[in-house]
């Protein structure tokens, strides 16, 4: 059986997965679509793959078994929800949507029609990941520590929040999944943030300089998480992207530097991929561990972070 498959955006991650599905037998990709006409048609050459400037038509023109979105929050539209009433199996890239509401509305959709989905939260694929959650069944934890100290990213929609969610969405969100799939759900949430701006030398970003949120987690742990981009512009200073998990019999360290990061995260987004596409081919949401509906939780959560800096009220989940 071969799963033909649609790639809605041909940026980096975009391009990522469809190198990644080149190399996994049974799949090719058939069609990649993106409002950029020389990216998209530079990616579709690398498949042999055919050519749109708009999502909506790919899905609606082509004969997909699956379809990815690669594509910035504020752009995914109704796609989700198109790809269900096609019947084609789904993988998206977080955050999902920039809203829980229309978040809700795509799951609604996802479960009515029974397909396949997947998130690219794949840290959750990682093998340190599969050794601390070995680990964490037999100690008590105590407190979660996730840290994301990154530079500007390089997407030009990244810096403007009302495309992008802010960083808390984009990329801390990744350790705030992270710490659901090792630790559990929070049960509340109070967060804070700093005023927007950038660093020295860095332009056109209205993003908090510094976002901190704290948790309490349902296993009764404490969580402090937070965010930064002001790693970047001139005086450049270290990355730091880590999830430290103190336990009862001492401490787990996940992530590290930035090249291993980098290296650790294609090693993951493969394994992604292939669960996705095993998945998709069995019908079996069993065998992906980051599901859409797992998506909308970290979602749910980062919402609720972003309503209590806005109120500044801790909110309950």
């Amino acid at each position: 059986m071969t799963l033909n498959v649609g790639i809605a955006g041909a940026g980096r991650m975009g391009s990522l997965h469809a190198a990644n599905l080149k190399t996994i037998p049974g799949v090719r990709v058939v069609a990649v679509a993106d409002v950029d006409g020389e990216k998209a048609r530079a990616l579709a050459a690398k498949h042999d793959a055919r050519v749109h400037l708009n999502a909506r038509t790919m899905i609606e023109t082509e004969k997909l078994d699956a379809l990815y979105v690669a594509l910035p929050p504020y752009a995914h539209g109704d796609l989700e929800k198109r790809a269900a009433a096609s019947k084609v199996h789904l993988y998206v890239e977080p955050p999902v949507h920039l809203t829980l509401e229309k978040a809700l509305a795509a799951c609604g959709a996802i479960e009515a029609a029974g397909i396949v989905t997947a998130t690219g939260y794949d840290a959750r694929y990682r093998a340190a990941t599969d050794v601390a959650k070995k680990l964490l069944e037999k100690r008590r934890v105590a407190l979660v520590v996730g840290t994301c100290m990154l530079p500007p990213c390089g997407a030009e929609w990244w810096g403007e929040r009302a495309k992008s969610g802010g960083d808390l969405f984009v990329r801390a969100g990744h350790l705030v999944d992270l710490a659901r799939y090792l630790v559990g759900e929070p049960v509340r949430v109070a967060a804070a943030a700093a005023e927007p701006f950038a660093a020295d030398g860095v332009d056109n970003i209205d993003l908090a300089g510094a976002e901190a949120v704290l948790m309490d987690f349902r296993r009764k742990a404490a969580g402090v998480f937070t965010s930064s981009h002001l790693v970047g512009g001139r005086a450049r200073t270290a990355d730091s992207v880590e999830l430290r998990i103190v336990t009862d019999a001492g401490v787990i360290v996940l992530e590290g530097d930035a090249t291993n990061r980098r290296d650790l995260a294609s090693d993951a987004t493969l394994a992604s991929d292939k669960a996705f596409i095993a998945a998709a081919k069995k019908g079996d949401q069993n065998l992906v561990r980051a599901s859409y509906t797992e998506g909308v939780r970290t979602l749910e959560v980062l919402t609720a972070a972003r309503e209590s800096i806005e109120t500044r009220k801790t909110v309950e989940l």
